[in-house]
């Protein structure tokens, strides 16, 4: 609800919300071609895993994060990543919530060096 006694940033409303499985998290992502060995590929591509039924999340259960910008490569994410609809519900995510947004240095060398 809304009105005189809604205070969106309760420390209780917060974290009944962080506590709901209601975030959608990106797939996890699977080697190119579903795992057949067809030499289009290069070597080690991945592409994202696309299901009917994406991934849900709460806040507390396991750390998740937000990618660097909201157009990454869903090929280099996975299911601790929250795929959010929009730069506002990034920003509430971050300063309501908690959630971490990698830097891009932090990013490459976690999600893409390490490959």
């Amino acid at each position: 609800g809304s009105g005189p006694d809604f205070d969106a940033a309760d420390p209780e409303r917060v974290a009944s919300l962080a506590s709901l499985r209601m975030y959608e998290a990106f797939p996890e992502p699977e080697p190119a071609g579903g795992g057949d060995d067809d030499d289009d590929d290069a070597p080690g591509e991945r592409t994202w895993k696309r299901s009917s039924d994406p991934p849900l999340l709460d806040l507390v259960s396991a750390p998740v994060t937000l990618a660097p910008h909201r157009g990454t490569d869903p090929a280099l994410l996975g299911t601790d990543f929250l795929n959010t609809s929009s730069d506002e519900e990034s920003a509430v995510l971050v300063e309501r919530f908690g959630v971490e947004r990698l830097t891009d240095q932090k990013f490459l060398r976690q999600r893409v060096l390490s490959r």
